[in-house]
């Protein structure tokens, strides 16, 4: 394959792991505040994961698709992120 495709591929993978890590860094930063403080992150999360996925849509070809994989991978950590926000505040 070409390096292109590769880069298109794991670059978004590599951004979706980062903001993921960034938003469960800020969930655990954020515990102390009220509930809803510390589910933030995650509705901002699915916010941008509905923009990648729009943009997927109207991206044809391997852009759209790496915009949709970097979606993928942000709904992922949302979801973990507003389970580790429920968890945490269910608990006090």
């Amino acid at each position: 394959m070409d390096r292109g495709v590769y880069l298109l591929l794991f670059i978004p993978i590599i951004i979706g792991v980062a903001m993921g890590i960034l938003m469960l860094f800020l969930t655990k930063i954020l515990k102390n505040k009220s509930a809803y403080i510390a589910k933030v992150p995650a509705f901002i999360g699915l916010f941008i994961f509905v923009i990648a996925m729009l943009l997927s849509v109207y991206i044809r070809g391997f852009e759209g698709a790496s915009y949709a994989v970097l979606g993928i991978i942000i709904l992922i950590f949302t979801i973990i992120s507003y389970s580790n926000a429920r968890r945490i505040n269910q608990h006090r």
